[in-house]
């Protein structure tokens, strides 16, 4: 029995050419799409998977890539991935993250729920001891919903 072909899916190519300070959060979420297609479509060869990264990057992920120094042979589909993602990912600076988790408030049309999981998203970039802790404190005083304060 012929075994059935199935269309490759379409995958939007990366943007590379995003603000650099924050680029490393959409190729995180474009990286582990790529790697579900991956799975989804039951490819493992690895030249195969790294001819379908940079196929699907985009042009202009090929273009970044050919800068790369030390990407490893066509078959090196993890050594790529390993030095895209240190490319496209910039140093995440502490300090500032938790600025920002400390400016972020409810927003008028946000439920708790969806201030929580904002709240969570920025705090996994910070060096928090207690992260829990952190967002609860946040949570205190960025809520704008007195049930949800007096219900902790």
């Amino acid at each position: 029995m012929a075994e059935a072909k199935m269309a490759m899916p379409t995958v939007p190519n990366f943007e590379v050419h995003t603000d650099l300070v924050t680029r490393g959060t959409p190729w995180a979420k474009w990286l582990k799409r790529f790697e579900s297609v991956m799975v989804g479509f039951n490819i493992t060869d690895s030249t195969r998977k790294q001819a379908l990264l940079l196929f699907y990057g985009g042009q202009d992920m090929q273009d970044e890539f050919d800068t790369l120094t030390e990407t490893g042979e066509d078959k090196d589909y993890k050594k790529a991935v390993e030095k895209l993602t240190a490319h496209f990912t910039s140093k995440v600076n502490a300090d500032y993250e938790t600025i920002l988790v400390r400016k972020l408030m409810q927003e008028s049309h946000e439920t708790i729920d969806e201030f929580c999981s904002c709240l969570k998203q920025q705090a996994a970039k910070c060096d928090f001891h207690d992260t829990d802790r952190e967002i609860r404190t946040q949570i205190t005083v960025g809520c704008k919903s007195d049930f949800s304060i007096n219900h902790r």
